[in-house]
């Protein structure tokens, strides 16, 4: 688990549900479970992907208690733009996932520009001292939205979700350090490179997860997690859902953290 600033302790290794064919209906279902039957304990879902009935029927169906598992969830700036439709967005997600509250709630993008995503982050504050969420942050914000958004409400973003991988930019990885330094935690999405995997790289990588025999997925979940940061893969069949679960089962020194970034 990843420590939050207000004293949540967030599993680490989460599933991924986002933009995939199978990230609706029965085979988000049958994944959800699999995930769960399996030991993993953080659901990564949104607004925008239009699965939270899926979810929370998975998470019914695995018999695994409600309290044992972290939901994350996103608003969706395009269909919620104010605090009004905020508000309500909010009420719906969890009458959609059949909970009473999701441990995370985040504002996917700050594409509404700093005023309204102000007005976002308020419902997001007031959602918080109501119950209906434990924590909340932002997704795909830089360091100056996140500056905003406190500097406003005098509440900072628990976590920021964002898309790296070792080959991310200079400047988000100069990011995710100075926002981890204040407290703010890096959810990698996108974490195995995206359509970067494997590129250039892979056969020094194969070399590298062998040597600690491992799959290159593993070993690039496994820097990110070594970086301070959850991981959200995903995936719909079983056998790589148990794949990424077995990442954090080792560990990589200081020089071969380099090497991966090279």
């Amino acid at each position: 688990t990843i420590k939050l600033a207000g004293g949540l302790e967030m599993p680490a290794n989460g599933l991924g549900t986002c933009c995939r064919k199978t990230a609706k209906g029965p085979p988000i279902v049958a994944a959800t479970k699999a995930y769960l039957e399996l030991g993993g304990r953080l659901l990564d879902t949104a607004m925008a992907y239009g699965n939270h009935a899926d979810i929370g029927r998975g998470l019914r169906e695995s018999g695994v208690p409600r309290d044992e598992v972290w939901i994350t969830s996103k608003i969706s700036p395009s269909r919620a733009a104010n605090y009004k439709q905020c508000a309500k967005a909010t009420a719906d997600l969890l009458e959609e996932l059949g909970v009473a509250f999701v441990d995370l709630l985040l504002i996917h993008t700050p594409k509404l520009g700093e005023e309204k995503t102000v007005e976002l982050w308020r419902c997001l504050v007031d959602a918080k001292a109501r119950g209906q969420v434990r924590a909340i942050g932002v997704s795909n914000f830089n360091g100056p939205e996140i500056d905003a958004l406190e500097k406003a409400t005098g509440v900072q973003p628990e976590v920021n979700q964002i898309q790296y991988h070792p080959w991310s930019s200079k400047e988000w990885h100069a990011t995710v350090a100075a926002l981890k330094a204040r407290g703010v935690v890096t959810t990698a999405y996108n974490s195995l490179g995206g359509s970067r995997f494997p590129g250039s790289h892979g056969d020094a990588l194969a070399t590298l997860a062998a040597a600690h025999g491992a799959t290159v997925p593993q070993l690039l979940l496994r820097w990110a997690l070594q970086k301070g940061c959850a991981v959200i893969p995903g995936s719909s069949t079983p056998a790589h859902i148990a794949e990424n679960l077995a990442a954090p089962a080792f560990a990589l020194s200081a020089d071969e953290m380099r090497r991966i970034e090279d």
